[in-house]
């Protein structure tokens, strides 16, 4: 059995953002940027529980807002993803840029 790394992780967040973009993605509109979200979460609390082999990278932050803004989804739930994601990377080791 082969644990999980960072590129691993990566690779099925970027999956799940592709697969928002796509005309006939697998499910609803808005959740497969959920589910990007959710694994993004999930080496954000790996992480947090000192698995020193994971730790995302600052551009999966961005690639799910992006994704978020650019999905056809409209609804509370691309908002919660949006927040939960901005919060998650201002408490993460890569703070947004605040002098824009």
């Amino acid at each position: 059995l082969i644990p999980p790394n960072s590129e691993s992780f990566s690779k099925v967040i970027r999956a799940w953002n592709l697969d928002e973009l796509h005309e006939k993605q697998y499910g609803l509109p808005g959740s497969s940027v959920e589910n990007a979200w959710r694994w993004l979460d999930e080496l954000l609390q790996r992480e947090r529980k000192g698995d020193v082999d994971l730790g995302p990278a600052p551009e999966l932050f961005s690639s799910i807002l992006k994704t978020a803004a650019r999905s056809s989804a409209r609804g509370e739930n691309m908002l919660t993803v949006g927040l939960a994601t901005f919060w998650a990377m201002k408490e993460s080791r890569f703070p947004p840029n605040t002098s824009l």
